[in-house]
């Protein structure tokens, strides 16, 4: 039973390993969205390439990444000629076949409803006084 534990173990291990090559997120600044990715490997990555995609205008650029070290990271958006649209897709492949593919969905935002003064929430309410019982002083 150990032995199964431990091979299930470092078949596993082995799983995590490898599929934890590439991180990546998107991000905005100063208005314009783009894909971040970060070579998390442990080693150099070499020649891997990594295509956006935009399946319902049927559109696509790819870009061949050289090296890039560990630690070391990558950017896609307007400045290489690629602005992020809801629903496209950036999906990375190493060498060795392995994909990762991540899909932009921009953050919603969500209005906040105008606050109403109610009798337990007078914090705000200027009242006059001798209002509701009070004293003028």
């Amino acid at each position: 039973m150990k032995k199964m534990l431990l091979f299930l173990g470092l078949v596993l291990g082995g799983l995590t390993t490898v599929t934890a090559q590439i991180t990546g997120r998107f991000y905005q600044q100063s208005g314009y969205v783009y894909f971040v990715g970060q070579n998390v490997s442990g080693n150099f990555l070499d020649g891997f390439t990594v295509q956006c995609v935009n399946m319902s205008l049927n559109q696509q650029q790819t870009y061949d990444i050289g090296r890039l070290a560990d630690g070391e990271t990558f950017s896609i958006g307007p400045s290489d000629g690629w602005s992020w649209q809801a629903g496209e897709q950036v999906i990375v492949t190493l060498p060795s076949g392995q994909s990762f593919y991540w899909v932009y969905e921009p953050a919603r935002s969500h209005g906040v409803p105008a606050r109403k003064n109610t009798e337990a929430d007078s914090t705000n309410v200027r009242k006059e006084p001798g209002a509701d019982g009070e004293k003028a002083l």
